[in-house]
């Protein structure tokens, strides 16, 4: 069967880097920044399944900080502690426009959220249920094998049919982030943390139906 995996990523998606010999795929992984009108006139909404995965913020962020360098503001600045980074930030209340966007609140980034789309409780609100609109499931890392079972049903899939393995995983052994920090990561972070455990409930609610069904 035809698949696609493309890297576009911090980009949009590039229509004329498709490969047309395996258009149209039958799965397309796509690592990009979601360009929901661009993506959808490649792949019709009524024509595809589409799918994507959040991690808890508390969690992947700390993960993002430290793969990306980001306590390295710029050269002239020693590399500050992700504590300091945060104390930074959060009382500056200042978001600076360079190649670290993705700093604070990168699901909502990458989903082609804007900090304008993100800058009240209700416009988060508005921003999730858009994301919730955008996609037909969202899996949960936590809820990994709750998610595959689910991922399951709804393709008609078979157990055959799925297959687990690592990719990607650090070699790095890293140390749990200090309690005092999940705070200050959550109110830098608030808006994927609200997203976070939106579809965290939801999938959630979604297994036990089947529990109750059964």
């Amino acid at each position: 069967k035809n698949k696609g995996a493309y890297n576009f990523w911090p980009r949009n998606i590039d229509e004329h880097n498709i490969d047309e010999r395996s258009y149209p795929p039958d799965i397309h992984m796509l690592h990009s920044v979601l360009n929901q009108t661009k993506t959808e006139l490649m792949f019709p909404r009524q024509q595809t399944f589409y799918m994507t995965i959040l991690r808890n913020t508390t969690s992947q962020w700390p993960s993002v900080f430290s793969y990306y360098h980001i306590g390295r503001i710029n050269k002239s600045t020693p590399i500050l502690s992700m504590e300091n980074y945060l104390q930074l930030k959060i009382n500056s209340g200042v978001e600076e426009k360079n190649r670290f966007l993705f700093s604070r609140n990168p699901n909502f980034s990458d989903l082609g959220f804007t900090i304008n789309d993100l800058s009240t409780e209700e416009s988060i609100k508005s921003s999730i249920l858009k994301v919730d609109n955008m996609f037909n499931f969202v899996m949960i890392t936590e809820l990994w094998e709750e998610s595959l079972i689910l991922l399951k049903r709804k393709l008609c899939l078979s157990v055959e049919d799925i297959i687990v393995f690592d990719a990607n995983v650090d070699p790095k052994k890293r140390t749990n982030t200090p309690d005092h920090l999940i705070p200050m990561i959550i109110k830098y972070n608030y808006a994927d943390y609200k997203l976070y455990q939106y579809f965290y409930k939801k999938l959630k609610k979604e297994v036990k139906n089947i529990k109750d069904s059964e």
